[in-house]
Order: structure tokens, then C-alpha cells, then sequence
């Protein structure tokens, strides 16, 4: 008496009757009859809260679906909540694909049946069967079998497609299929049909090999193409190259079965390629893959992986103090950005960079480094960037720098001094590292062997060595050399044989002693020989001879007196040495 919002819900046969009202409390209560509504069993709370508005409904096979509204909620939120009640109905097949009858069914369709309520679908799966009127296929003979989630609705997918131009096929469903509740079907399903003409393309299974490629590599495309009971008559690949707005075609290859393979040329350029694949049936029946073309093709990326090539050509030694020069050929297909000289000088702790630069030739960069002070070890590598950040560095090299610039005399003078009796010779000698010593030679006066004496620094770049007095006069010869701590030796025969300076000798004048002593010998020997005439024949009686006191000496003149014989400030000549020739110390 105290119920609002009736609500009456009577199922299609009638034998059942739902009543549903909202209390004063606003709460939703039920009643059922089972007797076409002749009597009700008690009443039941469908739910205590609230409800503001509420719905009921009862299908054909006793499924009741209850919807309410709260009240008590600020959204009002919907519920929904359904029962079956005692389920004594067989279920039925509602329809099916293919139907009864229909002709030009594809050999690919599958099999499709859908229900009056949710299936058992073990029991359905048992009573499903298709026959040609010579062999019949169940579901063990089906590569797939697929459910709604709701259960009315199942597709069976055939392993081998039907074939073409077949009348007999018929699918049957027997009753042995039922519901969750265990009814069978009220009778069992069979429908027959007729499969078309060849109008399915061929099948392209094909899957992308790679993502990206590089630049100088081809794409290699696979794929497997099949025509059920048919034949593949041409593969195509069709694609647009890196930035082209062009579609070329490419034939594919036949491997052996139903492999079938293309190769998209290397693009030498970055971006994306796209293609797909087209196959021809004998009855001009046409696939592609991707199916849909304006939804997209198959695409991959065309990159660069690979890094600069460098080509250099070490340089083993390098003269100190002389400018470096570092020379390279860089190549890189696509986009060189960077071409980097590492080095680390003799007397660096640690490596600096700088950019080499492009010397306007294709492809040749050089660097020009500051000239290095010192002996020792330059190392240095070469780093080339391109614009994918590709990188290529080469070994560390490592260059000798070394001495290799011999001395320079600058001038050699010579004077006289002590009376023209010595020689004051003097060079002027540099070096660019530094110098170990600067020699002299010289032959003596009449002498036939060279005389090696080493020069000393008097100041700066001058050095000198005095050539003592000879005892005869005469020319001396002589030449200098120069040496570096390198071992490099200058000497001034490269431009010279020697040179040759005119001296006085200091020794004592013996002629006039020996023609004196040549006079003293003629008169001794004619003093004689009057002597001997004049006492030979014997004395005249009462002649005496002549005593010693009687000779009158000082008509001849004493002798004169023997010189002590001067000393000359050189190495004594053996008087069988061969003559030296000059040389150059290396």
C-alpha cells in the first residue's frame, strides 16, 4: 500500500512476471511469479538504498536485467544487476555464416554460428563438422577457434581453405551442443552451401627484416606467397626511394617454394624508404601487402653508421725548430662536419686539440703546428666527425723530432801575427740546436800529414786556434770543420779543397856558414900543399923548421860559432808518412 514507481516486466510466453516498486524508504523491492502471475513468491529487497528511478525487463529465455538509479549519491549513479531464473529452455542457432544455400562463398571465410544464450563451449566445439559429401573435417581439423566474450557467438577457422567451386559443402552443428544449463539444443543445425570461383588473391605473409639500413647497404626483402589451389603468377615489390615522389617496381625473385625475395638498391642518401608488395594470381586476382595502401606502406630508415675514412701518411722524423706539417685525405659519403688534429708536444704533459683545415682539394686537410724546441717524441692523432656523430680516430703516431740541419760557418779569416811567423785563424760557427765542437786542421810548412787541433769559443759564435811558427817559411794549408751534438758535421771543403796562407819561417840561415866553411876547407888544403913543397924535399943544412907559435892564425879567422838550432811549436814529420788527404769528421 505503501509502494511508488511501480515497474512490471513480463517475459515473451508470460509464464514469468516480475513486480518491482519503491518502498516509503526509497529502498527497491521485487516479486516474481513463476504461474503467469497467478501467485507471487515472497518479495525480496533488491537494494536498501535509496533508489530514484528504476527499470526491469525479462527476456525469451527467463535472463532478468535490473536497473536502478541512487538517490543517495550526488552523481546518482546507475546500477545494474541481472538474474536467470530456472532455465528449462534449449538454446537454437539464430543464424550462421554461410547460410543456407548461399553461393560464392569464400574459400577463407570461416565458419561462423551464433546462438540463442551463452553456449557450453566444449559441447559446441564436439558437435561441429563440414563435409564435401566425401570426407568430413571437425574441429581438431581447425587452425583456430574463436568465443565472444558474452558466449552466443563462435568462429571456426578451417586448417586447409575450402576449395573452389564446390556445391556439396554442408556445416552441421548436432545436438549434442548446449547451454550452461545443460539443455541441447531443441534441433540440430545443418545448412549447405556453394564456394565461388577463384576471386582470392593470393596470401603475402611477410614481416619488415630491419628497421633501418645503412646508406651504402641494400634492403633485402623477403616474403612467402601462397594462392590456395591456385597459382602465384607475379610478385611485385613497389617502392619510393629516399625523397622521391617516384614509385619503382621491382620484380621478385622465385627461391624455391613459396619464398619469393626483392633487394631495394643502397640509397647513398639518409631518410626513409617506403614499399610494399604485390602478388597476381592466374585468374588476375590481386593482393597486396599492407592490404589497405592508403593507410600506409611498409618504411624503413635509411642511416649512416658509418664513421669518416682517414688515410695519412706518417711522417717518421721532423727537423726541431721547423714548422710541422700534418696532411690527411678524410672521406665521408653523406656529411663530414669536423676533421680534429690531437696532439701532444715534446714537452707537453698532456693532449690539445685543433681543427685542421680544408686546403680547398677535394677531401685533403692539413694542420701547421708550431715548430717544436726540443729533441724528443711529438705525438699526435687524427679525429674526423660526421654528421650522423659518426667518429674515426686514428692510432696515436708518434714523430721523432731531431737535429737534422748541420752547422753553419759563416766565415773563416785568418791574420798574421808575430811577424808574419803565426797564424790567427778564426771562424764563425752557429748552430740551431747547439754545437759540440769546431775543429781545425792544418798541414804544416813542408809537412805531408794533416794536423788536427780543436778550435775554442772566445765569445759568442766566434771561435779560434793559432797555427804556431814554422821553422821554415813557406805556405800552410787548412780547413775547418763544424759539429753539432747531433752528430751533423759542416766543413768548409763542401765549397773548398782547403784554404792556404803564406808564413816566415823563424829558424836559422845556413848558407853563408857552409860557404864560409867551404873557403876555410880550399885554404886549409892549399896551406897544406905549400907545406908540403916547402919541407917535402927535407931541410937545407942549417935550416930550422917553422914551430907551431910561427903559424899565423888569425889570417884565416876562427870559426864561426855553432848555432844552437831553433824549435818550431809542431808535431815532428817522420820523413816516410804518406801525405794526408783532408777529411770531414762524421
Amino acid at each position: 500500500s505503501d509502494g511508488q514507481m511501480p515497474r512490471i516486466a513480463v517475459s515473451p510466453t508470460g509464464s514469468a512476471v516480475w513486480a518491482m516498486w519503491r518502498l516509503g524508504d526509497h529502498s527497491l523491492i521485487a516479486k516474481v511469479s513463476y504461474d503467469n502471475g497467478a501467485s507471487f513468491v515472497d518479495s525480496s529487497v533488491v537494494t536498501p538504498e535509496a533508489v530514484h528511478g528504476s527499470s526491469v525487463s525479462v527476456d525469451a529465455y527467463n535472463q532478468t536485467s535490473l536497473v536502478w538509479k541512487s538517490w543517495a549519491t550526488i552523481n546518482h549513479n546507475i546500477y545494474y544487476r541481472g538474474t536467470v531464473l530456472i532455465d528449462t529452455w534449449g538454446p537454437c542457432v539464430t543464424g550462421s555464416i554461410p547460410w543456407d544455400g548461399q553461393t560464392d562463398v569464400s574459400i577463407f571465410e570461416p565458419f561462423t554460428l551464433n546462438f540463442s544464450e551463452p553456449m557450453y563451449n566444449d559441447s559446441v566445439e564436439n558437435a561441429f563438422s563440414w563435409t564435401d559429401g566425401t570426407t568430413t573435417w571437425n574441429a581438431d581439423n581447425c587452425s583456430g577457434i574463436d568465443w565472444n566474450p558474452y558466449g552466443d557467438e563462435v568462429k571456426f577457422m578451417p586448417e586447409i581453405p575450402l576449395k573452389y567451386l564446390v556445391a556439396e559443402y554442408s556445416m552441421t552443428i548436432d545436438t549434442t551442443a548446449t547451454d550452461l544449463a545443460g539443455n541441447p539444443l531443441t534441433s540440430s543445425y545443418t545448412i549447405s552451401f556453394t564456394t565461388s570461383d577463384d576471386i582470392d588473391p593470393p596470401f603475402i605473409d611477410h614481416v619488415l627484416s630491419m628497421n633501418e639500413v645503412n646508406y651504402d647497404k641494400e634492403y633485402v626483402i623477403w616474403a612467402n606467397i601462397t594462392d590456395q589451389w591456385g597459382s602465384v603468377e607475379s610478385t611485385q615489390v613497389h617502392y619510393m626511394g629516399v625523397g622521391s615522389s617516384t614509385t619503382v617496381s621491382l620484380v621478385m625473385t622465385n627461391t624455391g617454394g613459396s619464398e619469393y625475395t626483392a633487394t631495394i638498391p643502397a640509397q647513398m642518401v639518409l631518410g626513409n624508404v617506403s614499399y610494399y608488395i604485390e602478388a597476381k594470381d592466374t585468374f588476375d586476382n590481386t593482393a597486396t601487402l599492407p592490404s589497405n595502401l592508403s593507410l600506409g606502406w611498409f618504411s624503413y630508415s635509411v642511416v649512416d653508421h658509418t664513421g669518416p675514412e682517414i688515410n695519412h701518411v706518417q711522417s717518421i722524423e721532423w727537423p726541431v725548430n721547423q714548422q710541422i706539417d700534418i696532411w690527411a685525405v678524410v672521406l665521408d659519403e653523406i656529411e663530414l662536419v669536423s676533421v680534429e688534429l690531437q696532439y701532444k708536444g715534446v714537452s707537453d704533459v698532456a693532449f690539445s686539440s685543433v681543427p685542421m683545415q680544408s686546403n680547398g682539394s677535394t677531401n685533403t686537410y692539413n694542420c701547421t703546428m708550431q715548430a717544436q724546441y726540443d729533441i724528443g717524441y711529438f705525438q699526435y692523432s687524427i679525429e674526423a666527425v660526421d654528421g650522423s656523430d659518426n667518429v674515426n680516430t686514428t692510432v696515436v703516431y708518434s714523430m721523432l723530432i731531431t737535429d737534422l740541419t748541420k752547422p753553419e760557418i759563416i766565415f773563416v779569416k785568418t791574420e798574421h801575427i808575430a811577424n808574419q811567423t803565426k797564424v790567427l785563424i778564426q771562424a764563425n760557427v752557429t748552430d740551431d740546436v747547439e754545437l759540440d765542437e769546431v775543429t781545425l786542421y792544418f798541414r804544416a810548412v813542408g809537412g805531408n800529414r794533416w794536423v788536427e787541433r780543436p778550435m775554442q769559443n772566445v765569445g759568442g759564435s766566434l771561435f779560434e786556434y793559432t797555427i804556431p811558427a814554422q821553422r821554415n817559411s813557406g805556405t800552410i794549408y787548412y780547413y775547418v770543420n763544424a759539429t753539432d751534438t747531433a752528430g751533423n758535421v759542416a766543413s768548409t771543403l763542401e765549397a773548398d779543397q782547403y784554404y792556404e796562407i803564406d808564413v816566415i819561417g823563424v829558424g836559422t840561415d845556413w848558407t853563408p856558414y857552409i860557404i864560409l866553411s867551404v873557403i876555410l876547407i880550399i885554404l886549409v888544403v892549399v896551406l897544406i900543399h905549400q907545406l908540403s913543397k916547402r919541407f917535402g924535399k927535407g931541410s937545407e943544412p942549417g935550416q930550422e923548421m917553422p914551430t907551431d907559435d910561427e903559424f899565423q892564425t888569425d889570417e884565416i879567422g876562427e870559426p864561426p860559432e855553432q848555432l844552437d838550432e831553433p824549435q818550431v811549436d809542431i808535431e815532428p814529420e817522420s820523413p816516410e808518412a804518406e801525405p794526408e788527404e783532408p777529411r770531414v769528421d762524421a
